[in-house]
C-alpha cells in the first residue's frame, strides 16, 4: 500500500469516526470518490473534498498552530 493510499484510508476512517462522535448529518466525498459513509444518500448534504493536497494542507496548518 503507498503512503497517499494509507493516508486516504486513514482519512476515510477519520472522517467517519468524526461523523459519529460528533452526530454530523453530513456526509464527506474525496477527490478518489470515496463516500463517507459508504452508504450516503444521493440527495444528502455533503462536503467535497476535491484533492488530496487540501487535506495536507489543513494538515500542514494545524502544526503552525
Amino acid at each position: 500500500m503507498s503512503g497517499a493510499d494509507r493516508r486516504l484510508e486513514d482519512l476515510v476512517k477519520l472522517l467517519g469516526h468524526a461523523r459519529e462522535r460528533l452526530g454530523l448529518d453530513l456526509g464527506f466525498v474525496l477527490w478518489d470518490g470515496s463516500i463517507v459513509p459508504a452508504g450516503l444518500r444521493r440527495d444528502a448534504f455533503a462536503m467535497k473534498i476535491a484533492d488530496e493536497g487540501a487535506v495536507a494542507t489543513l494538515r500542514d496548518g494545524a502544526a503552525e498552530v
